[in-house]
């Protein structure tokens, strides 16, 4: 967590005037990507004598690009054949209501309010939960518009233009003002900077962290990385499989397909 990243500077006497960070992420979960940009945000609002650029060399898209926006003025970067963009929400689900009733499958849903998890796999899906679901993707698309707005004030006109899920690479982001310069990471750091540290972040297995609190692995720990990792792969390939039979069944039984966005 950053805490108070100008006394650690000072007290090191090192004079950084500059933070660069590299983002390569296609978004996921509101929440998660929601959380990093403000954390981000923090850093580029509480040091005020560093300036915080963010280069995208791959893709910052959704999530992603939530957390890329949070550079400083002009500081955000992308190389040409980078994918930026895709501001908007979605989701979808399953619902296997209907093949259960014809399977004389009865399904009892308790809850306090419509409102409360108003779509599920098993119940029964209505109009009503239909619309509280779109009503919270709207509310969370407009949350992610202002997020922009407010982070590149150049594009706040153009938002609703923007903002349809689209995704532009390097020289078109540029031009509707997604992004402030077309160059790759390495490019701009090569251009006379001095660097002072290069920290790569790598997460750390699972085993690792549990076996060791402290954050020091040791072998034993990457071999059980390892098979885990094999166990899920192993799984996400019967998932595959077993996903494509039950696609089958319920194109089949008429299943309702509930997606919004």
């Amino acid at each position: 967590f950053l805490l108070d990243f100008n006394s650690k500077v000072n007290k090191n006497k090192v004079n950084i005037t500059e933070v660069v960070i590299t983002i390569q992420s296609g978004g996921g979960l509101v929440q998660p990507y929601a959380l990093a940009a403000a954390q981000v945000a923090r850093l580029r609002d509480n040091t005020s004598n560093i300036t915080l650029t963010i280069c995208v060399d791959m893709v910052a898209a959704s999530g992603g690009y939530m957390v890329a926006c949070q550079s400083s003025p002009g500081q955000l970067f992308a190389a040409p054949f980078a994918m930026v963009g895709s501001i908007g929400v979605v989701g979808q689900t399953i619902n296997i209501h209907r093949i259960l009733e014809q399977k004389g499958v009865q399904t009892l849903t308790f809850k306090s309010h419509e409102a409360k998890a108003p779509i599920g796999m098993l119940g029964e899906v209505t109009e009503e939960g239909i619309e509280h679901v779109k009503e919270q993707f709207g509310e969370v698309f407009d949350a992610f518009k202002t997020l922009v707005s407010v982070a590149r004030p150049q594009i706040r006109d153009s938002i609703a233009q923007i903002a349809t899920g689209k995704v532009w690479l390097g020289q078109d982001a540029l031009e509707i003002g997604l992004v402030d310069r077309v160059v790759t990471s390495d490019e701009y750091l090569s251009d006379g900077f001095q660097v002072f540290r290069m920290k790569p972040y790598q997460r750390e297995g699972i085993f690792a962290r549990a076996l060791h609190p402290s954050g020091r692995g040791n072998a034993s720990c990457g071999i059980l990385d390892s098979l885990w990792i094999a166990i899920v792969q192993l799984w996400s390939r019967i998932w595959v499989v077993w996903k494509a039979e039950l696609i089958s069944i319920i194109a089949k039984a008429g299943v309702v397909l509930s997606s919004s966005s």
